[in-house]
């Protein structure tokens, strides 16, 4: 079964951002991270399944250098056509080909949902980071539905953060974006994408998730 972000019709109604709240939830947290002096001025980011490649030029847009891991050789195709700044890699978020230490900021943005196995993706991730970097993570929350697909990853708020918590990640921020599915769910409603899937957007909700590594959480406690 085709999944839900593969669908030519999803991409075109996600803004080709494949997610819930899109680009303008992925600038809130990078804004949100600059004024909490979480980023530095320079520095390299990886966005993680980056699909289309759309969030590259944002994070271009606060001054780092941007790297996107996705397996899709059709997303890497198509991305030519698409606003972006940055190196695009056809490799597999669990086995990322990237230096260990050297980056300030890594995005998964509704990816981890997807993964057969997200802790793998998570232990990389911390490995990447540099001692003071920061991962953003939005996702699926809830109940897994029978879907295979990111719904079937859907995981509860405290699963999740157990899980981050398991590979070194502690939590520094949360919010709730719940309504970012509700209005995704509209809006294939509404252009009439008669997309099973998509019908059972509302039945979970979503998390924004601003962690770093544990040193980060004793450094914040200390200060």
């Amino acid at each position: 079964m085709k999944q839900l972000w593969q669908d030519t019709r999803f991409q075109d109604i996600s803004g080709h951002a494949l997610r819930p709240g899109g680009l303008a939830l992925t600038e809130y947290a990078l804004r949100y991270c600059q004024k909490a002096n979480l980023l530095p001025k320079q520095g390299y980011a990886a966005d993680m399944g980056t699909g289309q490649g759309v969030s590259l030029a944002l994070i271009h847009t606060i001054g780092l250098t941007a790297i996107g891991l996705d397996l899709s050789r059709t997303f890497a195709h198509q991305s030519r056509s698409l606003p972006s700044q940055g190196l695009r890699l056809i490799a597999d978020v669990c086995k990322p080909p990237l230096a260990q230490g050297r980056f300030c900021l890594i995005l998964f943005e509704c990816v981890l949902s997807l993964l057969e196995d997200p802790g793998q993706a998570l232990f990389w991730a911390h490995e990447l980071l540099t001692p003071q970097g920061i991962c953003v993570i939005s996702d699926l929350v809830g109940s897994p539905q029978a879907h295979a697909s990111c719904l079937g990853g859907a995981r509860k708020r405290c699963d999740w953060q157990d899980l981050f918590q398991s590979h070194k990640l502690c939590v520094l921020h949360y919010e709730d974006r719940s309504k970012a599915v509700r209005e995704l769910a509209a809006k294939l409603c509404w252009y009439g994408a008669d997309l099973a899937q998509g019908a059972c957007l509302p039945a979970v909700g979503y998390g924004l998730w601003i962690c770093g590594r544990n040193n980060q959480l004793q450094t914040q406690g200390s200060a």
